[in-house]
């Protein structure tokens, strides 16, 4: 129970409350108030994180969309000139990690800008959206291939 209520007090003013009722209401209780103060404490160290390695981020994102779009030119130039199907299987995957990079800049801009009246504890789970978007959209790319590629394959018992 609350250190600063006597047993007397709580019994004068519950009077037909039990005590290990009132002890066990009083302990979720303030298990609850330590829930809510520690999202202020998330927050907090959040922000100590983006002051610390928040350039060192923004370049890794930055730098890794630039080569994923460059590697993605270069490899769909070679899949088109030389119509190799291997060579457009990694110029999907290239593709994929060109979405991925968007994706990673979009949510890490987004949740550079909290919104505290929006978002109280902040905007730092949506990059665990996007992951999981551009999973699905990993999925549906390699389901796609899987499906298409036996009906391109010269020789192939199978038409679709």
């Amino acid at each position: 129970m609350r250190d600063d209520v006597t047993q007397k007090q709580m019994k004068s003013d519950y009077p037909l409350a039990k005590p290990r009722h009132m002890k066990k209401f009083y302990t979720r209780q303030n298990a609850l108030i330590d829930q809510f103060l520690q999202s202020g404490d998330e927050e907090r160290l959040a922000a100590l994180d983006m002051v610390e390695n928040g350039p060192k981020v923004r370049f890794a994102v930055n730098a890794s969309f630039i080569v994923n779009f460059c590697l993605f030119i270069i490899q769909m130039y070679a899949a088109i000139s030389t119509g190799s199907l291997s060579l457009f299987a990694t110029a999907a995957d290239a593709f994929m990690d060109l979405v991925s990079s968007v994706v990673m800049l979009i949510t890490s801009r987004m949740a550079a800008r909290p919104s505290v009246y929006k978002y109280p504890v902040g905007r730092t789970r949506i990059e665990t959206i996007g992951i999981i978007m551009f999973c699905c959209l990993m999925t549906t790319v390699a389901i796609q291939l899987i499906v298409s590629t036996p009906s391109r394959v010269p020789g192939s018992a199978i038409d679709m």
